[in-house]
């Protein structure tokens, strides 16, 4: 499939969803833009293989622990780059607080390219990336947003090459295979709505048992609940009384094409009457100011 095909789905995807929700219009038309340009890079991404093999000749041997730390994944430092600076491009068209804080970052980056380096390799330390804010007056969320969606390509590319080592089907942890970190969506497929996680940090996907909490592996059913809001039954919350954490889960099954990230950002609202319930997410949506 080319890249323009899954392109014009997103497009018209989230076109039919700002026609529905025109407050999130601006933010789904922006996410768009990223996602383009995500794609264009994840074409060009290099992924050095001995690099992946000595990661994983070094990976823990206990069956139920992660391939890799979120901080051990290669990421191709120059694609990456170029990303960053296409990425602050497109943030200058968005609100004027990120338009102000991308063209400032933009400018530090271009002038001081060294710095920039250490925070596209260590991206996953949220510390390091405040520290880089610091000097140039940058809001550390800002940078950590930029940071995260320039090696996301990179991310996406080992996870999928790494993932081949994995039974996917049979892992059924709360924690990604590949990388360890927590479901940021549940999705269902296929014939009798099979439920998989979706890494919020290198976008793995895994089969988990339907009931069950996909973040603490509670089995209770009287502990196990869900809702949606009227008329949107392709995206529910399902929550845990034990835990207290929610996860949003998209059904793919409803849906005639899917991205999961863009049907999260279109459904905010169900965020909100999760908080209000006194639940909270485990993977915050960087997206939407961590909610």
């Amino acid at each position: 499939m080319t890249m323009e095909k899954p392109l014009e789905a997103l497009r018209r995807r989230a076109r039919q969803l700002a026609e529905k929700r025109p407050g999130y219009g601006e933010l789904l038309a922006f996410y768009v833009n990223v996602r383009q340009a995500q794609m264009a890079s994840r074409a060009s991404v290099r992924i050095d293989p001995a690099a992946l093999e000595k990661r994983l000749r070094d990976r823990p041997a206990q069956a139920d622990v992660a391939l890799l730390g979120k901080a051990d994944f290669p990421v191709d430092v120059a694609a990456s780059r170029e990303l960053f600076h296409a990425l602050c491009r497109i943030g200058r068209t968005a609100n004027p607080h990120l338009a102000l804080q991308a063209e400032k970052a933009d400018a530090y980056f271009k002038a001081h390219p060294d710095e920039l380096k250490p925070c596209l390799t260590g991206a996953t330390d949220a510390q390091a990336s405040a520290q880089a804010a610091a000097d140039p007056g940058l809001a550390p969320q800002v940078l950590a947003f930029l940071i995260r969606n320039s090696t996301r390509p990179s991310l996406e590319a080992s996870s999928a090459k790494l993932s081949t080592a994995i039974d996917l089907e049979t892992w059924r942890q709360c924690h990604c295979p590949v990388c360890g970190g927590p479901p940021g969506l549940n999705l269902l497929r296929g014939e009798g709505g099979k439920r998989y996680s979706l890494c919020s940090n290198c976008g793995c996907q895994w089969r988990i048992d339907r009931l069950s909490c996909a973040i603490c592996g509670n089995r209770e059913q009287g502990q196990l609940n869900y809702f949606h809001a009227e008329g949107e039954a392709a995206c529910r919350i399902d929550l845990c009384d034990r835990c207290h954490h929610y996860v949003k889960t998209i059904d793919e099954r409803i849906l005639e094409t899917c991205d999961p990230e863009l049907e999260d950002l279109a459904t905010p609202h169900l965020d909100l009457l999760a908080a209000e319930r006194g639940f909270t997410r485990a993977a915050p949506n960087p997206w939407t100011g961590g909610r």
